[in-house]
């Protein structure tokens, strides 16, 4: 019976893990396209763009444990994966290290919540946006 709540998580949510990789897809088009964007503004877009996956989870309703995860996980995560450019470098920034932190904190949250549906849609879209 649980393997087939994983056959239909994939049949039933593929479409949504689609919004996962567009979220990468139009991040990594505004990073490269905006170097010399504003730091704050990147944050904000980037958040923006987690609030939307979330909202999107499948199983659980109530959603404010989710959004509590990401608030805890998006700005030190965001730190880390964000170095400052120097004089002769630009500022970089590491989408597969950011995405890697917060999707951790995000299962864990459904995990500890016990619905391994939300656990898997945060698993296989951590998996597409890191496997671009």
């Amino acid at each position: 019976m649980a393997n087939a709540g994983v056959g239909m998580h994939r049949r039933g949510f593929a479409g949504r893990g689609l919004a996962g990789v567009a979220i990468a897809l139009a991040l990594m088009g505004w990073v490269i396209l905006g170097r010399t964007a504003d730091r704050n503004d990147l944050k904000s877009q980037l958040y923006s763009q987690m609030i939307a996956v979330v909202i999107d989870a499948p199983q659980q309703e109530d959603k404010s444990a989710y959004t509590r995860a990401l608030e805890r996980a998006h700005g030190a995560a965001f730190n880390d994966a964000y170095t400052m450019g120097g004089r002769r470098t630009s500022a970089r920034f590491d989408m597969d290290e950011y995405l890697s932190a917060v999707f951790s904190e995000l299962i864990a949250e459904a995990r500890a919540w016990e619905c391994e549906e939300d656990a898997a849609y945060f698993e296989e879209t951590l998996a597409l946006n890191l496997g671009r």
